[in-house]
């Protein structure tokens, strides 16, 4: 489809937020929390550019809880698994949807963390979850991205006008026909 995006460029960046009173939580006591934030520059079939941004707090107190790692190192762990799932979208070749491309680079989420934690010697490794908060702001600006360069409200996008796949393709066939859009 010509709505559909090629992606161009991932970045991401951190920011370190420091609350006014350290934070007392079952695993421990954090004085700070990092702000993800991803940008996302993409083109789409008709050679428009556009970008879009999303971020997150990487809470691992609820994403990758631990009795036996610091709030430092799962911090640095939510870190990289952001970096090398940024990497990996980045390059996603594929002219697609942002459903699509979540859809397609889903799969590899657990083998980085897995990787991420090996290369960090981790006594624990990151659970699925928060290698998925780790990639929610990635795909939030793609997302993004992708009503700004189609000029629509991102939203809107989840509609047949923009999909070229229904619900039923991923959910089955009570759901044939259905678009994320036409559900309320």
């Amino acid at each position: 489809m010509l709505t559909d995006i090629k992606i161009k460029e991932i970045r991401v960046d951190f920011k370190e937020e420091k609350f006014r009173l350290p934070l007392k939580f079952g695993t421990g006591v954090i004085k700070y929390i990092t702000l993800m934030t991803a940008k996302a520059v993409v083109e789409n079939g008709r050679g428009k550019v556009a970008e879009g941004y999303g971020n997150i707090l990487l809470s691992d107190i609820w994403g990758f809880p631990s009795t036996c790692l610091t709030h430092e190192e799962r911090d640095k762990a939510m870190r990289q698994v952001g970096i090398a799932y940024a990497n990996l979208v980045e390059n996603h070749r594929e002219i697609s949807h942002p459903i699509n491309i979540y859809l397609e680079t889903k799969t590899e989420l657990g083998g980085i963390s897995e990787s991420v934690s090996k290369k960090l010697n981790l006594k624990e490794e990151m659970p699925l979850l928060g290698a998925l908060v780790c990639a929610s702001p990635i795909d939030a600006a793609l997302h993004d991205a992708f009503g700004k360069v189609n000029e629509i409200s991102t939203y809107d996008g989840y509609g047949p006008k923009f999909m070229d796949k229904h619900l039923g393709y991923l959910l089955g066939q009570k759901y044939k026909g259905k678009y994320i859009a036409n559900l309320q």
